[in-house]
C-alpha cells in the first residue's frame, strides 16, 4: 500500500489543481452560476484517477495489485477533494461572499448556512466519484483469469 503512496499525492495535487484551474476559468468567462457544468469535474476527476490507476499498472509491470491501485485512486481523488473543498471554502469566504447565496437560489434549495451545504455536497460528490471512478478504472487493467475453451 505504501507502494504508491508518492504517487497518489502526485496525482492528486495535480486533479486538484486541475479542478481549481476549471473553476477559476468558469468564473472569468462568466459561467460560475451554470450548476450543471460542474459536471466537468467528474472528467477531470476521471482523466485524474485513470491517470494514477495507469501510473500503478506501468510501475508494477508483472505484478499488478487491483486492490493497491485502487486504494491509489481513492487516495488521489479524496485528496484532490479535501484540496478543492478548502479553495472553495476560501473563496465564498474571502473572494465572492455571495456566490454560496446565488447558487442556492439556482438550485432552488433554501438552508440557514449554504456555504455548509455547497462544502457537503462537493465532498460528497467528489469521495462517491473518487469511489466509483477508481473501481471502474481498475477493470481496465486487471488482468482476466478466465480459462480460455477450445471450440
Amino acid at each position: 500500500m505504501m507502494k504508491y503512496s508518492k504517487m497518489s499525492i502526485r496525482y492528486g495535487v495535480r486533479i486538484a489543481l486541475a479542478l481549481i484551474a476549471y473553476f477559476l476559468l468558469m468564473r472569468v468567462s462568466g459561467l460560475l452560476e451554470v450548476y450543471w457544468l460542474r459536471l466537468l469535474n467528474g472528467v477531470i476527476m476521471g482523466y485524474g484517477i485513470y491517470k494514477v490507476v495507469q501510473a500503478c499498472k506501468i510501475e508494477s509491470q508483472e505484478y499488478f495489485s487491483s486492490f493497491e491501485a485502487f486504494a491509489a485512486g481513492i487516495r488521489s481523488g479524496v485528496l484532490a477533494t479535501f484540496i478543492f473543498v478548502v479553495f472553495v471554502f476560501v473563496y465564498m469566504f474571502l473572494i465572492d461572499p455571495a456566490f454560496s447565496s446565488k447558487m442556492m437560489q439556482i438550485v432552488g434549495w433554501e438552508t440557514t448556512n449554504p456555504i455548509r451545504m455547497i462544502l457537503i455536497v462537493i465532498l460528497i460528490e467528489g469521495i462517491g466519484s473518487s469511489v466509483v471512478l477508481s473501481l471502474t478504472f481498475i477493470q481496465l487493467f486487471k488482468t482476466s483469469n478466465n480459462i480460455l475453451e477450445n471450440t
